[in-house]
């Protein structure tokens, strides 16, 4: 081989430039992490730039492991291909809007790009510092509904040991005094998050073997959840002695259960230290030859352009999107059909539909008969830029839905609901649009928008059409009304 193309003289700070690298090519995944982190409202992630700060230094730590060699030759093509695999699905979930995928997958890109082009021997001594930013990651999230269950059943249990008057409906607490809702936010799973990764690093930082990790990570996260049922039900408590009045109550909860926590952390501690076994010595660094090939810049070139893919994809995509987002929706004031007329719409009904990049709204009038029309378009979908999702909210905020069917007018599929808003309640028809196809539902509706992206290259434009009638005698009739609206004038709020 010729050696002006083989890679000379590289050292731990190639790791750290390959990871730099990795991160900058699926830079869309390293900005929703920054605006995840910083989310004071949501609080679970908040602790994000302190592991990432971690990672960094567990990776410094372990500086004289990383020494880069190749990639033995067997290896090099399943290695290739797993990359491969591994941003084609990252690139769909990124195009999809599915923060499990984009966001979850990036430990693998990164890991998969230093072992790809620095070898087994720096890909191993990588392996637990870039794992350990998975404790930063929205993973966790599906746990809520467990930690959000077990909460309310423990604190019912408590407060009817305790003697205080209670009644629970689902996740609200009634007391003499006041109401308790025990949200999501209240099932804890900040505290168990942090308290399993301070588990896994004092582990790490000790080499223990992996059956007292295991002790550690249970013992942890089992302090971390009592610190939290322990927390609600001293605040429940709190407002019953003191008729709602207390400074828990009224203002500080959140930031009490950290002082709640803390205090089961220092028991975890102290646990720890007397209970510990002796810390095992730190493994040596992996000597083994592999006697494969010199890396070479090639090599490194194909990695490089594997690993590019979605950034290449995205900067084509962007580049070819339209320059003028009037063309998603009509414009003009719709010409109905069969004694309808249009006029602007001043509905308190304001569904949440965010980073639109269009949006019109009509009402449609005929005698008696009033039908809200909404409608929001996107160039693109991506990240929080999408037409489902939890953050949209089709009813508007604070309405609930009574019941929900799929139903077909005009030739076009819809979702009916029926809402119910402070005991008024409405009909409201909805339907999703991408390209030329029509879904009921929008997780759907991204998915084939995610594919048709990614094998065009060309993003198609999406819309989401909705139309709501109030239910004057019964909902039944609203429903009826839609219908006939829908038949004679579809053709003209959607063309073909």
């Amino acid at each position: 081989m010729d050696a002006a193309r083989t890679v000379p003289g590289r050292g731990p700070m190639f790791v750290f430039a390959t990871v730099a690298v990795a991160i900058a090519l699926y830079w869309p995944g390293a900005a929703a992490l920054a605006e995840l982190w910083t989310d004071a409202r949501g609080d679970t992630y908040t602790h994000g730039f302190l592991i990432a700060a971690l990672s960094v230094w567990l990776l410094w730590r372990r500086r004289a492991e990383l020494t880069p060699e190749s990639l033995p030759q067997p290896y090099r093509s399943m290695g290739l291909l797993a990359l491969a695999g591994g941003v084609l699905i990252w690139a769909f979930g990124l195009r999809a809007g599915i923060q499990l995928v984009y966001l979850g997958g990036l430990p693998f890109l990164w890991w998969a790009c230093v072992l790809l082009a620095c070898g087994w021997r720096a890909a191993r001594a990588a392996l637990f510092p870039i794992a350990f930013i998975g404790f930063a990651l929205p993973v966790w999230d599906y746990a809520i509904p467990v930690l959000q269950w077990l909460t309310v059943h423990v604190v019912r249990l408590a407060l009817r040991i305790t003697g205080v008057p209670s009644f629970f409906h689902g996740e609200l607490v009634q007391i003499p005094a006041g109401v308790f809702e025990i949200q999501g936010g209240c099932s804890g799973l900040h505290y168990v998050v942090v308290g399993v990764s301070v588990a896994v690093l004092l582990g790490e930082l000790r080499h223990d073997e992996w059956r007292t990790r295991l002790r550690w990570i249970v013992v942890a996260g089992a302090l971390s959840v009592v610190s939290n049922w322990l927390r609600v039900y001293t605040i429940i408590l709190a407002g019953h002695l003191t008729h709602m009045q207390s400074y828990l109550v009224r203002v500080s909860h959140y930031s009490y259960g950290w002082f709640v926590f803390m205090a089961a952390l220092l028991a975890f501690f102290l646990y720890v230290r007397f209970r510990a076994p002796p810390p095992r010595a730190p493994r040596g660094a992996l000597r083994q030859d592999f006697g494969s090939a010199p890396t070479t810049l090639g090599w490194l070139a194909l990695v490089a352009a594997v690993a590019a893919i979605p950034a290449a994809w995205e900067l084509v995509i962007a580049a070819r999107l339209p320059a003028d987002p009037d063309t998603l929706l009509s414009a003009a004031r719709p010409e109905l059909k069969d004694g309808w007329r249009a006029s602007v719409s001043n509905s308190d009904w304001q569904p949440v539909q965010n980073e639109t990049d269009a949006v019109r709204r009509w009402r449609f009038s005929r005698g008696d008969e009033v039908i809200e029309f909404y409608a929001a378009g996107y160039l693109e979908q991506r990240l929080r830029k999408k037409l489902g999702g939890r953050a949209n909210v089709p009813g508007g905020i604070d309405t609930e839905v009574v019941d929900e069917t799929r139903i077909e007018a005009g030739h076009r599929p819809f979702v009916e609901q029926e809402l119910d808003r402070n005991g008024t309640r409405a009909r409201l028809w909805r339907a999703y649009q991408v390209g030329d196809r029509w879904f009921t539902s929008a997780a759907r509706a991204q998915f084939w928008y995610a594919a048709r992206t990614m094998l065009t290259l060309r993003s198609p434009p999406s819309r989401v059409w909705m139309l709501r009638a109030a239910c004057a005698l019964d909902c039944i009739g609203a429903g009826q009304t839609l219908g006939r609206f829908v038949d004679k004038n579809g053709e003209v709020l959607w063309p073909d």
